[in-house]
């Protein structure tokens, strides 16, 4: 396993993201891309890419995603 990757922000995992008018805003990560930028879907639908020191983790006790049935 390549040391330099993620390990806290997997694809699913649930973060945070400033935003200058809402505050914080809901996204999830949809890959870890090899230059090491987190690909995030955010709550608008759009997506960015972030360094991982830039969102932190909703739940950070938690891995992965949640699934609820």
């Amino acid at each position: 396993m390549d040391s330099s990757r993620s390990i806290m922000h997997t694809v699913g995992s649930r973060v945070w993201l400033r935003d200058l008018e809402e505050g914080w805003v809901k996204g999830e990560v949809l890959n870890v891309g090899d230059d090491n930028k987190l690909n995030v879907r955010l709550e608008d639908g759009s997506e960015k890419a972030f360094s991982e020191s830039e969102i932190p983790l909703q739940n950070p006790g938690v891995r992965g995603v949640e699934v609820c049935e």
